[in-house]
């Protein structure tokens, strides 16, 4: 189906002081962007798509932005046999939406209350080929004399999708702007039918200062919005099977923030990161991960601190763990 014109991302630009001189009031909020602002056409939207494609994820990125609209898993299908019928995680259509966005905020941002910032790509379509085991794809953005590359690197076999946004300043003042990441979505259910009579979670889960593993239901959210200051950490919108998850730098004390907007069916989950400073002439980096994929505990607990709580065997657990360690034994040795 069609897509629709992207919304500019609403984020809690809250940013932690401890290591950054910055009053938060500096960093501007992105608004929604209201219907009648609107005007861009269906099919210019369509043409600013980027396909990533590697063995285990065909991803659609929205250069404006530079978010991730559109996630497909060819290695698991809605249907046996149908290979041409990936199962679909994050979607951006008429009627869904679940989007990963990610951008710069704070005194040099590029993400603003005038609108969002429109990258280049070298090419439309990125494929990891036979032999290759990573690929890099590059946006580019000219900020004057600040040179911005947000590059995405992917690994073959891997979910797990690397962010770096690249600063080459050459203006003669300190460029200075924090990373922000979150995870947009409706709470549209896609499971068809449950396990033993039992509802699998769908909703959000992420660290916090006080547990490991914190868990919000879409009602939970309605009732109450989540706030907390986090070292490293993780954030996942979790259903089935499946979740997608941002992983902050795990060096840094991130603000995490959890919400639903206003009477709209959207919920957003993300973290905003303290300012990076870069002098003139200088180069620097601002770093993230996202995740989107099976539930793979072993995978999981290698990419942050308890992420792989979110692989919820209910209290079947004894038998189900277990049980998982001899399947995946068995997938390293068959294939």
């Amino acid at each position: 189906p069609a897509l629709p014109v992207p919304e500019l991302p609403d984020i809690d630009t809250t940013v932690d002081t401890t290591n950054v001189s910055v009053q938060a009031g500096e960093l501007p909020l992105i608004p929604e962007v209201q219907p009648e602002q609107a005007a861009e056409s269906v099919a210019a939207a369509n043409t600013r798509l980027v396909r990533v494609s590697t063995d285990v994820l065909t991803v659609l990125i929205d250069t404006l932005g530079g978010d991730i609209v559109r996630v497909e898993l060819p290695k698991h299908l809605t249907a046996l046999g149908k290979t041409d019928n990936p199962f679909i995680l994050l979607n951006r259509t008429a009627t869904t939406t679940y989007i990963a966005q990610s951008g710069l905020v704070g005194v040099n941002g590029t993400d603003t209350r005038a609108g969002r910032p429109l990258f280049k790509a070298s090419a439309d379509h990125y494929t990891i080929e036979s032999g290759q085991e990573t690929l890099q794809v590059d946006l580019t953005l000219q900020q004057g004399d600040v040179l911005i590359t947000k590059q995405f690197h992917f690994n073959r076999g891997d979910y797990l999708v690397e962010l770096a946004y690249q600063v080459d300043n050459q203006s003669n003042q300190t460029w200075k702007a924090g990373l922000f990441g979150q995870i947009k979505r409706d709470s549209h259910n896609p499971t068809v039918g449950n396990s033993m009579g039992m509802a699998p979670f769908l909703g959000a889960a992420m660290t916090s200062t006080e547990e490991n593993y914190k868990k919000m239901d879409f009602e939970d959210i309605e009732e109450e919005s989540f706030k907390d200051t986090v070292t490293g950490g993780w954030l996942a919108m979790v259903q089935h099977y499946f979740i997608s998850a941002w992983v902050p730098d795990q060096k840094t004390t991130n603000t995490f923030n959890l919400r639903k907007l206003g009477n709209q069916d959207l919920y957003v989950l993300g973290f905003t990161s303290p300012q990076v400073s870069v002098a003139p002439g200088e180069q620097g980096e601002l770093r993230a991960a996202f995740y989107a994929g099976p539930k793979d505990q072993y995978r999981l607990e290698k990419i942050s601190p308890y992420l792989d709580l979110t692989v919820d065997y209910g209290w079947l657990w004894w038998i189900a763990k277990p049980l998982f360690w001899v399947l995946y034994q068995l997938h390293e040795i068959l294939g």
